[in-house]
């Protein structure tokens, strides 16, 4: 009787020498200080508690003891230029704990990047990491981003979402950058923490969604769109482009105001010229013989005075109204039968006097 007694006990003592070790197999995870840039107090001590919790609630980890030492006084102390894993395995000496919790978070602006490392001494290589993550937003923002972020550090892309698109099936779908799809669909494996959603259609319009998305959810967001109306069409719109080039124009214009100065000239030097014969006549039927010279000198220029205005305001003339003429053309597309209104940046005058011709054009932009 006594021996199926001590046979049961020592069985029983068996088992629990070998539950013993099961139970204390929780290892212990050092949470250093991170690096910080900028970064409100209140967003790191949010972060450090919802680090101390994914730990714990990870199976076979617990919390060990930590401090405020760094993964930069640890690499310095190794002698080391950066956290690799080489250079992190030097410190398992030095280190009471069997995994190494570390990273960085900066701020620009609005917006903030979270990078974490869990290093395991055991595998002397990263467990797990997440690198440049970002919350962009203001607080009440980050308070609700910042545990969805160390869920995706602890247990990866476990979240789910589904883009709902209307009025535009071919639209392109965009998560965080990049390209899933066309019109509605639904995307796995996505990781828990802030989701930008970009919907751009053919027609060039485009709408953005920012969602913070949890550990196992099943997110949605949707789009609607407008479809063009096939029964109104876009009227093209003309431009001066459409009808007969300007520079013809503006090239004839030209010219008939240069000849038009050209005749000016002509009637002032005709002018001087008939002063200069009235002072040397001074009212007497005959010249002296020394004075031959300079009337036939004087009669020269008059003629060459009334040959510079008549040609000069001739083709001043001319210009004017064929380039005129051009302008006309060109602004209003070629179209004889154009409205009075759609002439209205184009004015001609002409006329004619004893003198000579007048013409003038004005544009009006």
């Amino acid at each position: 009787m006594r021996r199926p007694i001590l046979t049961t006990l020592a069985t029983l003592i068996l088992v629990a020498a070998m539950a013993a070790p099961a139970m204390a197999q929780d290892r212990e995870v050092v949470i250093l200080k991170l690096t910080t840039q900028d970064v409100e107090d209140s967003v790191m001590d949010q972060l450090y508690k919802e680090l101390h919790s994914g730990v714990e609630g990870t199976d076979g980890l617990t919390v060990g003891s930590g401090g405020e030492i760094s993964m930069s006084d640890l690499t310095l102390m190794a002698g080391c230029d950066a956290p690799t894993p080489e250079c992190i395995g030097l410190l398992a000496d030095f280190v009471d704990g069997d995994l190494l919790l570390f990273g960085e978070v900066s701020r620009s602006g609005d917006a903030h990047s979270f990078t974490l490392r869990l290093f395991d001494f055991a595998a002397n290589d990263f467990d797990r990491e997440i690198v440049d993550q970002t919350l962009t937003g203001d607080a009440a923002w980050l308070a609700r981003g910042v545990p969805a972020v160390v869920e995706h550090f602890f247990f990866g892309p476990t979240a789910s979402l589904t883009v709902s698109v209307s009025g535009s099936p071919d639209a392109e779908v965009r998560v965080n950058g990049e390209v899933v799809g066309r019109g509605s669909v639904e995307i796995s494996d996505v990781a828990p923490g802030e989701v930008v959603v970009l919907v751009m259609t053919p027609d060039g319009q485009e709408e953005m969604r920012r969602e913070i998305l949890r550990h196992d959810e099943a997110g949605q967001v949707s789009f609607s769109f407008r479809a063009p109306e096939d029964d109104d069409p876009i009227e093209p719109v003309a431009t001066p482009r459409d009808g007969p080039s300007l520079v013809p124009g503006f090239a004839l214009t030209g010219l008939g105001v240069a000849g038009v100065v050209v005749g000016i000239l002509g009637q002032s030097q005709l002018t001087a010229a008939e002063t200069d014969a009235i002072v040397l006549v001074d009212g007497r039927e005959a010249l002296f013989e020394s004075q031959l010279d300079e009337a036939r000198e004087i009669q020269d220029r008059m003629n060459r005075a009334h040959t510079m205005r008549v040609v000069g305001l001739s083709v001043g003339a001319v210009g004017l109204v064929a380039g005129g003429t051009m302008l006309f053309m060109a602004l209003t597309g070629g179209d004889s039968d154009v409205q009075t209104s759609s002439r209205d940046g184009l004015e001609l005058d002409l006329g004619a006097t004893s003198e000579g011709v007048n013409a003038g054009v004005r544009l009006r932009f």
